[in-house]
């Protein structure tokens, strides 16, 4: 039986200090508004969801603008009592969508400008330029750019004018620091973080997620937790589990997360023969359970930041097997957390998954050590205290030094 007990962080050469400019604390809370393109399930969603709930609302006043629709986070953030509001704004850019989100920054007072990602941060740039006080701070999660090439040297020119960049990775942070897109002294490297009470080994929640499935504890499970898109190479997960089936009779496939590729992913798992040994469940916002069903965790991306799931799995005491792209080097320490393999290479991925599913020991020696990692560098509350003194040192607020036994902030309640 797998024991269920309880890499390098990106905080190297590329991290700085946060600045110190003014002297005084502000009279009211700092308002600081979020800008990103949906709220429907990723990565980025969550953490930002996350992030503005456990803002000190003593220090900060949080909103949420979503550049498309809203979401079961939508819902998630107003029951917190933050507000969120949806400009329904068409895919392609557009000039008029600047205007709108400028007049509601100027009703929101907003103090900060917090833009998520490329687009959101094209449309934040521009509106804050019209406006006389917001402080522009992005957050990179991902390495790409912009592919209109008429976009890059306006992306380029904003970024430099930002008051902060955060990349959640050094493989994020890096291009950004040699290429010279953002000042040396505004570029931050604030890994991701995971609320490690919520995200913990649970045998409860262990046999009751298993049985919910059809599951016991003679079974063996993989299983992964991300939108079904192109990027993630859910492809090559089936692929590699079929080699692990044909071995590992006991061994069963779960997938959680829901995305444009879903059809065609069941028609490939029933092309290969393990329809029956394959539960595709969708959306799942009960994400702790499905991680302690799993004995394994597998994230097969083509391309990745810092994948929150990986840590969530971390977090819970899941071992990962995971492709070595972006900024999942940094996390996953191999042999001591988990196994890397290249992308794209689903032999290497069975192999991976083979070795843990047949080594109790190891696994469980891996998703102990794992949830150290997880403890000690990539906490939410770290990630939240990095991101508070980002914004208080963008708007001249000096650094916040917490007396001993200062209470964590709690989510906030609805109003």
């Amino acid at each position: 039986m797998t024991a269920r007990t309880g890499g390098h962080t990106g905080t190297g050469m590329l991290r700085r200090d946060i600045p110190n400019i003014g002297t005084s604390k502000p009279a009211r809370p700092l308002r600081v508004v979020h800008v990103l393109r949906a709220l429907d399930t990723g990565g980025q969603e969550v953490l930002c969801a996350r992030l503005a709930e456990r803002l000190d609302p003593q220090r900060f006043m949080p909103s949420v603008v979503s550049l498309h629709g809203g979401g079961w986070l939508q819902r998630r953030l107003e029951a917190q009592g933050i507000p969120v509001h949806c400009l329904n704004a068409p895919p392609a850019f557009r000039p008029a969508v600047v205007l709108r989100l400028a007049a509601l920054l100027a009703e929101l007072k907003a103090d900060v400008v917090h833009a998520h990602n490329r687009n959101a941060f094209l449309y934040a740039g521009l509106a804050s330029l019209l406006l006389p006080s917001p402080k522009l701070v992005l957050t990179k999660h991902g390495v790409s750019m912009w592919s209109e090439k008429y976009l890059v040297p306006l992306g380029r020119w904003l970024m430099r004018r930002s008051a902060a960049v955060a990349a959640v990775s050094e493989d994020i942070a890096r291009p950004l620091w040699f290429g010279e897109w953002v000042r040396a002294e505004r570029l931050h490297t604030v890994p991701n973080g995971v609320d490690t009470e919520v995200f913990r080994p649970c045998w409860r929640e262990r046999d009751e997620m298993r049985a919910a499935l059809g599951l016991d504890s003679s079974h063996r499970v993989v299983g992964t937790v991300a939108r079904l898109s192109p990027e993630k190479d859910q492809a090559t997960l089936l692929r590699a589990f079929a080699k692990v089936a044909a071995e590992i009779p006991q061994a069963r496939l779960v997938i959680a997360g829901d995305g444009a590729l879903r059809a065609d992913l069941e028609a490939f798992a029933a092309h290969l023969g393990i329809a029956d040994r394959t539960h595709f469940l969708g959306e799942r916002q009960d994400v702790p359970a499905v991680m302690n069903a799993l004995d394994v965790f597998c994230l097969s991306s083509l391309t990745e930041g810092m994948s929150l799931t990986l840590l969530e799995a971390m977090a819970c005491g899941v071992p990962v097997v995971a492709t070595a792209v972006g900024g999942t080097p940094e996390v996953v320490d191999d042999p001591k957390t988990g196994l890397l393999v290249p992308a794209g290479a689903p032999d290497l991925l069975a192999s991976g998954l083979k070795k843990l599913l047949r080594e109790d020991l190891t696994r469980g020696a891996m998703g102990t050590m794992a949830r150290e990692a997880a403890l000690a560098r990539y906490s939410l509350q770290a990630m939240v205290e990095q991101y508070e003194a980002i914004y208080e040192g963008a708007c001249g607020i000096p650094k916040q030094q917490p007396a001993s036994g200062t209470q964590v902030p709690q989510a906030r309640k609805a109003a």
